[in-house]
């Protein structure tokens, strides 16, 4: 008997047992309950690809997510195949990201934490991913909406700085220097 466990929300099959893609139930439709983890309800690695680059085409283009961009590097590539990998392990898929050496180590709440993320940047992360989620088609609503709840607290969660903190700190130190 496969045990079962709440992996973000979702049942989700012991791990220790290949888990299968069902396309369908013998009552209809696949849903996102009829797979063992959120990454084959999602539609895989495509998928997720999918999202994370229609995200980071928007924080590259549209001008609403002009801070959250300039966070970045000039190269967006690296990030967008870390972020993708990070989600597809984050969603019950291959687990590379977390098995990689890298400073900081594999938490992706430690890997932030020396940017100053304000309530204002982590509003546009979350926008611009709720953004890129809602318009991936076919995506079951009950798990687009999950997966956007769960994200909306994790970035919610690295916000180190108050609006305007870094600004009023630089205007102090400019008033005494």
């Amino acid at each position: 008997m496969t045990d079962v466990s709440v992996t973000h929300g979702v049942p989700v099959q012991d791990r220790s047992e290949p888990a299968s893609p069902i396309a369908s139930t013998p009552s209809g439709p696949a849903t996102a309950a009829s797979f063992a983890t959120p990454y084959q309800a999602l539609g895989g690695a495509t998928v997720i690809e999918a999202i994370i680059d229609r995200f980071y085409d928007l924080v590259e283009h549209d001008p609403a997510y002009a801070e959250l961009r300039a966070m970045h590097a000039a190269d967006l590539g690296p990030v967008r195949r870390s972020l993708a990998r990070f989600l597809t392990g984050w969603c019950g898929g291959p687990r590379d990201w977390f098995r990689e050496d890298r400073p900081g180590g594999s938490c992706v709440m430690s890997l932030h934490r020396s940017l100053a993320i304000d309530p204002a940047t982590a509003g546009q992360w979350i926008d611009a991913m709720t953004r890129a989620i809602g318009g991936q088609p076919g995506l079951d609503e009950s798990l687009a909406a999950l997966m956007v709840e769960r994200l909306d607290l994790m970035v919610r969660g690295m916000i180190n700085r108050a609006v305007g903190e870094d600004a009023a700190a630089r205007r102090q130190a400019e008033a005494t220097a």
